[in-house]
């Protein structure tokens, strides 16, 4: 089954809603006891974009280790590093002001490997590293804009890496507006179901 396969997991952009959303919260509450439930996610992405002050001075689990993983030492063995510092200024001179919900944020689980990223070039450097890897779920918001687009979106790296499965599970991603009922990928060409609500990415060729 593709689905006990050694596995990474991806979340994009599971932001801090203004206000009190109770299905934003659902949705990352029921990401967080799926990856508990899943042993064979080994390693889990926060994706946070537009996370400006996250990025520069945050003390959780998953920029500790980004900041480990990205060190001096380290750096110099990562693919395309002459492109890595100005991914980083363009990022930084922008004016974002994003929060990762707190439930996302403040997750542990010891069992796994929590890391934040946000451009190819860092996760390519960690598939490098863990060539066991051959399944790559994407969770989070918003499904119709940035879990597909993003630079981490499943689209970029289905293009790097179309040897690796792309799954999802449509309980545990959401349209922009958080509206209900949530993603029903049943009648999307691109997406087969393989279990349950877990999805797997078989992109068509159109004309």
């Amino acid at each position: 089954m593709i689905t006990s396969l050694p596995s990474i997991a991806i979340l994009i952009d599971c932001w801090k809603s203004p206000s009190l959303d109770i299905d934003a919260e659902r949705c990352y509450h029921g990401i967080t006891n799926f990856l508990d439930n899943t042993d064979s996610i080994k390693t889990i992405v926060l994706a946070s974009y537009n996370c400006k002050t996250e990025h520069e001075k945050g003390e959780s689990i998953w920029y500790q280790n980004n900041r480990l993983m990205c060190k001096q030492s380290t750096r110099k063995k990562i693919p395309h590093l002459r492109y890595a510092h100005d991914y980083l200024n363009r990022y930084n001179n922008k004016n974002l002001i994003e929060e990762t919900n707190p439930i996302i944020l403040n997750y542990i689980n010891p069992n796994k490997h929590q890391i934040s990223m946000l451009w190819w070039w860092e996760l390519e450097y960690y598939l490098l590293l863990h060539p066991e890897i051959k399944n790559i779920y994407f969770f989070g918001a918003a499904w119709e804009i940035c879990v597909r687009t993003r630079s981490l979106g499943y689209e970029a790296v289905f293009e790097e890496r179309p040897d690796l499965n792309i799954l999802t599970n449509e309980q545990f991603v959401m349209f922009e507006d958080h509206s209900l009922p949530q993603v029903d990928l049943s009648n999307d060409p691109d997406w087969v179901q393989i279990e349950g609500n877990t999805y797997l990415y078989q992109p068509t060729i159109r004309s």
